[in-house]
């Protein structure tokens, strides 16, 4: 083992050559065909499998955004009339805070979390809530209060028709 840290690497495939043809010709044929053998596994294992399975892995990747888009467009429509819908009444007397808060026990939604947001505005975190009541309190909001929604950000959960979402409400 010495000798083949020593030898350049021109010497040594020259000695492993040598060594090959001084076999007898069933075993260069036996060596032949485990090589080929492993050639093939690093083939299949080392590059057809894993590209197989990566896009295995893109096509189902591409299902679930693709599915979850469908979803969001399917909800369009009612985030456009939530917004489009005129103020008819407003309390001004109260906090955003109390606003958003009896508003949203109507509709039985509890906060994860909320912080002020500038003078007029809330920010306010919910956890698995049904999406269809997210909308209903933003269009309870908007009608009775006139407090729109300034930023949605709503994630979609495993279980249907739940989500997350990230609202900051303003007061107009």
């Amino acid at each position: 083992m010495e000798n083949l840290k020593q030898l350049p690497i021109a010497q040594l495939l020259q000695s492993l050559q040598s060594r090959y043809w001084s076999l007898p010709h069933r075993d260069r044929l036996a060596l032949t065909a485990l090589g080929g053998f492993f050639l093939v596994l690093i083939l299949v294992y080392g590059i057809i499998l894993p590209a197989h399975e990566y896009s295995k892995s893109a096509d189902a990747d591409y299902q679930k955004y693709k599915d979850e888009y469908q979803w969001f467009k399917s909800k369009e429509s009612e985030v456009r009339a939530l917004t489009s819908v005129k103020q008819t009444s407003r309390s001004s007397g109260k906090s955003m805070l109390s606003l958003a808060n009896s508003s949203a026990k109507q509709r039985k939604i509890s906060f994860k979390r909320t912080e002020p947001e500038g003078d007029n505005g809330l920010r306010v975190w919910l956890e698995n809530v049904n999406f269809n009541d997210i909308v209903l309190w933003l269009d309870t909001l908007k009608n009775r209060y006139g407090v729109v929604a300034k930023q949605i950000n709503i994630d979609r959960q495993d279980v249907a028709g739940k989500a997350n979402a990230k609202i900051v409400l303003l007061r107009n």
